[in-house]
């Protein structure tokens, strides 16, 4: 495997592009700012690679190496040596969520499926639907596969954004990478350094991805009760406290909120959250999540002993982000310092994230650090 990352800033790539990187088991990882134009520069990408599977997504901050970006191209090319790649893709909404899960499913289902790296739309979409029926789809065909990636972003404006599948460019889409064979090897670890605070609670009144009451209260009026004067700042405020789900004794998946509904005194979340569903908000701080960097990375179990060259994808909630402000850096350099020297980096700032659970359940997440990483045995 050998692999290199770039960044496009200023006009100008950070190096010129290595073409003997592209062939058919080469995939080519593009992240950049939702309101820039990059058509040119995918066109120049796919001219340089024009063998390779090219997919990628707008972001909420750009990450290469050790540094974050706004405004710029993030490029991570990754040429596999014993490792077969197929890309697809699907038009998605909310209300085609489960549909697209299932066609993604068929269209990789394979005996030597190995992994699936996903990205999709991260608006109008119920991400967890999604990645449910994808799993078990597969699980239905007898394959147990690991599926991680990210939902797109769109800085912190929420308005559109866009996913990129070879040359194309659109909203409204689900893109997935299949890994295929017994060479590679794919390692992820998600950490939240969330904790809940106040009394549990239940989701007394919602329908689809809309919460109307918890406990019998407004979701809004609840949600502003605790944001004080944050509360004129939502949605965008909202992710300064999310929901902690209960699926187990043992876990919680936590939630956001994407959208506010004044009209009905309600909150719109990624994802539907059934009424009885047992909730708890949740609070951080920038060390707690700061540890959770490193969390994720002593999830993956990574053996770096045995040579071989690393590429990391990392994928980090924009709540995150809002929260640490200029300490953001601190969790990608907890996660270089732990990585081999020579690995390369990239990734995005996202609105929901995609890994399985500590049960190794493929789930969406919010407000988590996932960490993907690469390796590739002889």
């Amino acid at each position: 495997m050998k692999t290199k990352s770039y960044k496009y800033t200023h006009n100008q790539w950070s190096e010129p592009f290595d073409p003997t990187l592209d062939s058919e088991s080469t995939a080519v990882f593009v992240f950049f700012e939702s309101t820039l134009v990059i058509d040119e520069q995918i066109k120049k990408i796919k001219e340089i690679f024009p063998k390779s599977k090219i997919l990628g997504s707008s972001t909420s901050g750009e990450i290469q190496n050790a540094e974050i970006n706004d405004n710029s191209i993030v490029c991570m090319v990754i040429r596999f040596e014993h490792t077969r790649l197929k890309l697809v893709s699907t038009p998605v909404n909310f209300e085609t969520s489960l549909q697209a899960g299932k066609k993604l499913a068929e269209a990789l289902a394979a005996p030597d499926l190995k992994n699936i790296v996903l990205l999709t739309e991260g608006l109008d979409v119920d991400g967890s639907e999604l990645i449910k029926e994808l799993d078990q789809t597969l699980k239905n065909k007898n394959m147990n596969t690991a599926i991680v990636g990210g939902m797109a972003g769109d800085g912190s404006r929420f308005v559109n954004t866009f996913l990129i599948n070879d040359t194309s460019v659109k909203t409204h889409q689900a893109v997935a990478l299949g890994l295929y064979g017994e060479k590679v090897h794919m390692f992820s670890g998600t950490g939240t350094g969330w904790a809940p605070f106040g009394p549990l609670r239940y989701v007394t009144k919602a329908e689809r991805n809309t919460v109307f009451e918890i406990d019998g209260v407004p979701a809004l009026k609840l949600y502003k009760e605790y944001l004080k004067e944050d509360a004129q700042n939502l949605p965008v405020s909202g992710v300064l406290f999310p929901l902690g789900i209960s699926w187990g004794e043992k876990e919680n998946i936590v939630r956001s909120v994407a959208r506010i509904d004044e009209a009905n005194n309600a909150l719109i979340f990624a994802s539907k959250i059934p009424e009885k569903t047992q909730v708890q908000l949740m609070h951080s701080n920038v060390m707690k999540l700061i540890d959770a960097a490193e969390d994720a990375l002593k999830d993956c179990s990574l053996n770096f002993t045995n040579g071989q060259p690393t590429a990391a994808l990392i994928i980090s909630c924009i709540g995150r982000r809002m929260i640490m402000g200029q300490k953001t850096e601190d969790e990608i350099s907890i996660i270089k310092e732990l990585l081999p020297n020579d690995a390369e980096i990239c990734g995005f700032y996202s609105y929901g994230e995609y890994s399985p659970t500590a049960s190794k359940r493929n789930e969406l997440h919010n407000q988590t650090m996932t960490l993907i990483v690469f390796q590739e045995g002889s």
